[in-house]
């Protein structure tokens, strides 16, 4: 769940993640909740003015100041368009990433994780209750990847902490008995309780437990009840607190990077030149010298991708999906059928590579080895913006 204030898509309870569906999340789907920071940096009543300052964002409400600074009227429509978003029980708007629990997708897991979340690692209880070990095995063995991603992509060095976790588990209507529960707290505590991820794994206090409440390491949730579920509302809320908790949430923001987002957010494009942005922004009163620590900001909170590099900070990335995750799949995917699973990704590009250009796309499938002529053929519908998402493969590892 990441934090963008102006959406208003809620989300009341994890998704289910039976392993072996075509859900985006199997075994153990993981979800990162963000709170955005600095929603309200500024207070004002309706049709109050406020001075702004500049690249830092300090605010003053003496308008009769001797040294008056550049005015700006405050978007009655603006702020009541957040107040309407808030309700009595809840001091945050929270949206949610449900990433890909498909293997392919395990290389893009670096362009979306970041410290600046709370993450749900989501499974299937019936699996770890499983008579089958090697059904058991497979469960734990995709949890462990999970968790080893979260640690690998939010781990601060300075301070050796890292993201919180939440761990999920789900078909409680099936597995419902607390001493099974119990069985499956245990079985993930032996696993990975020696993990640097583990201290930061939340405790499921008081659960249910024959002969009384007990303590577990995850929460056991019955999706087909939602909020009538008192453990989902439990596990909302300790995520809720958390993020109450986190540093990066009580940072102050100028309202006036806020009205950018919005206007970024709204063009429904899936890109913008670096010029075009500052443009929109000095719209919105943000001084052209701010706009690198703006887009910064909102690159960390996972709202959009910047990288101030000279070969890519040109382009501002909205969405990453349709600009540079789309294009990479269509490289990167499953082109094999296996014994174990028979299915197998083909596009349009796919075909016209083995009619044209037979002999490199077998050495692609098969091979893994890409020339210049395959890769024109896959990033054609990117156009001219080809050559950024290849740069962008080559520094996210994925091309060599």
């Amino acid at each position: 769940e990441r934090g963008a204030p102006e959406e208003d898509d809620q989300h009341d309870h994890p998704q289910d993640a039976a392993a072996g569906s075509s859900a985006a999340t199997t075994a153990a789907g993981s979800s990162a909740a963000k709170a955005n920071s600095g929603s309200g940096a500024q207070k004002t009543s309706a049709g109050q003015k406020v001075t702004i300052g500049s690249a830092d964002g300090e605010a003053e409400e003496d308008a009769s100041a001797a040294a008056p600074k550049r005015m700006l009227d405050i978007d009655d429509a603006l702020v009541m368009k957040y107040l309407a978003n808030l309700t009595d029980n809840t001091k945050f708007v929270i949206s949610l990433f449900d990433y890909g629990g498909q293997t392919v997708f395990n290389v893009i897991h670096h362009l979306f994780l970041t410290r600046y979340g709370v993450y749900t690692l989501v499974f299937n209880m019936e699996q770890l209750v499983s008579q089958d070990a090697a059904v058991r095995e497979n469960c734990l063995s995709t949890i462990s990847f999970w968790l080893n991603s979260v640690v690998v992509h939010t781990w601060n060095a300075d301070t050796s902490t890292m993201a919180p976790i939440v761990i999920v588990g789900t078909h409680k209507d099936i597995v419902n008995s607390p001493s099974q529960h119990a069985e499956i707290s245990k079985v993930l505590h032996d696993k990975f309780c020696r993990s640097v991820a583990w201290p930061f794994i939340q405790e499921n206090e008081e659960a249910d437990a024959d002969g009384g409440d007990a303590s577990l390491c995850f929460f056991p949730v019955d999706n087909r009840k939602s909020r009538k579920d008192t453990t989902v509302v439990k596990m909302m809320k300790l995520i809720e607190d958390i993020i109450d908790t986190s540093d990066y949430v009580h940072q102050e923001r100028p309202l006036t990077w806020l009205q950018t987002m919005d206007k970024l957010t709204a063009c429904g494009k899936p890109y913008l030149s670096l010029s075009e942005v500052e443009a929109i922004a000095q719209e919105c009163e943000v001084p052209r010298e701010a706009v690198p620590s703006l887009l910064s900001f909102l690159h960390e909170m996972g709202i959009l991708m910047w990288h101030d590099e000279a070969s890519l900070r040109d382009i501002v990335i909205l969405d990453a999906v349709a600009y540079f995750v789309t294009p990479v799949t269509t490289i990167i995917c499953k082109h094999l059928a296996t014994a174990m699973d028979s299915t197998r990704h083909v596009v349009e590009a796919h075909k016209k590579c083995s009619k044209l250009y037979y002999d490199a796309w077998m050495k692609m499938v098969h091979h893994g080895i890409v020339n210049t002529d395959i890769m024109g053929v896959l990033l054609q519908e990117s156009g001219q913006q080809a050559s950024v998402v290849l740069h962008l493969m080559v520094k996210f590892g994925l091309v060599v």
